[in-house]
């Protein structure tokens, strides 16, 4: 993973884009994080992960390139109108405060959702996300046997789990008596060791998620889709980077395609965070006619070598950030 110098998160599978990097940096050295692989469009219907064809090409193509994937899997997230709600509901977060259930709504974004388990399974599907407890065991199978058969339908070694970071208190703190700090904690191991092992990113980093995690998605302060005013106004302290950075590694989260000053400033303390030059695209033609802001945003593919051990962690500190033109792929080292 040190060998990593370049990501796209939330990329769509698109093999054109694929092409395009690959012309400016060696797809050994990029990591691309997708939720756009399934068969099902839209944020619901978790857990089925069932691939589209689209996504199971994207995957073979990208693979072969030599590309490194992350499919993208809620690592909490139930849909009502899924077969296994029923079984689970019972284990669902509740806020500490007014006991209301934890999840998020498409009419009104994060929040509390209906009490009213019929107004929870109201198609359409996706309408309605409950946030499960990760100390239920039951969940933890269920999960793990759907990522399971998604990973090995794309053939992929590397997983992304979403919400990791969502281990604050709740009213129902106990489920088979874990926390849900200990419950998350257990619920990466067992992710992990799927299969012959799977390399994991997760949404947020610190010093739980970070033990099986190879990336942390980081998040700017208080500033999920939009920016919190005065955000420019505030000074990075990459203190995760400095804890966790050789362990587990960063990368951006959303809305750094640049154009604009909201979107260029989120895409400089990105980097100011530590983390690995990341971009949001839509199409190839941004990368092949990249704007100043995200261009200064790429990495290097002029050197093909694998990256300095004098450095920390094993990167290249010399590394610069700028999208290079088209190279001659070299070899990397065994590491």
């Amino acid at each position: 993973m040190n060998d990593i110098v370049f990501s796209v998160a939330w990329c769509p599978v698109n093999g054109e884009i694929l092409d395009a990097l690959a012309k400016r940096i060696d797809p050994r050295r990029v990591l691309i994080h997708t939720n756009d692989y399934r068969a099902f469009k839209g944020y619901g219907n978790f857990p089925d992960f069932t691939p589209s064809p689209e996504g199971r090409a994207f995957f073979k193509k990208a693979l072969a390139m030599g590309f490194h994937v992350m499919p993208h899997f809620p690592a909490l997230d139930v849909d009502p109108q899924h077969p296994i709600y029923n079984a689970i509901r019972d284990f669902q977060y509740r806020e500490i405060e007014n006991k209301k259930l934890v999840g998020w709504t498409r009419k009104a974004g994060e929040g509390p959702l209906p009490e009213s388990h019929a107004d929870r399974i109201r198609p359409p599907a996706g309408s309605s996300i409950m946030r499960m407890h990760a100390g239920s065991s039951l969940w933890r199978s269920v999960l793990a046997e759907n990522i399971l058969k998604t990973v090995e339908d794309l053939g992929a070694t590397e997983a992304f789990l979403d919400v990791t970071m969502n281990i604050h208190n709740v009213s129902n703190a106990l489920v088979e008596n874990f926390t849900p700090t200990e419950g998350m904690e257990r619920l990466e191991a067992t992710i992990a060791e799927l299969g012959g092992g799977l390399i994991l990113g997760g949404e947020g980093r610190n010093e739980v998620t970070m033990r099986s995690q190879a990336w942390g998605q980081v998040h700017l302060y208080k500033s999920w889709q939009t920016n919190w005013p005065g955000l420019e106004k505030l000074v990075t302290v990459p203190l995760g980077e400095l804890l966790y950075g050789d362990w587990c590694r960063a990368f951006g989260y959303t809305r750094l395609a640049g154009g604009n000053p909201d979107a260029d400033l989120r895409l400089r303390m990105q980097l100011d965070q530590g983390s690995v030059p990341t971009i949001t695209i839509r199409t190839a033609a941004e990368i092949d006619n990249p704007i100043r802001a995200s261009n200064r945003c790429s990495t290097p593919r002029s050197s093909g070598s694998a990256p300095s051990e004098s450095s920390p962690g094993g990167r290249d500190p010399a590394a610069p950030r700028f999208l290079p033109p088209p190279f001659s792929p070299a070899p990397l080292c065994d590491k």
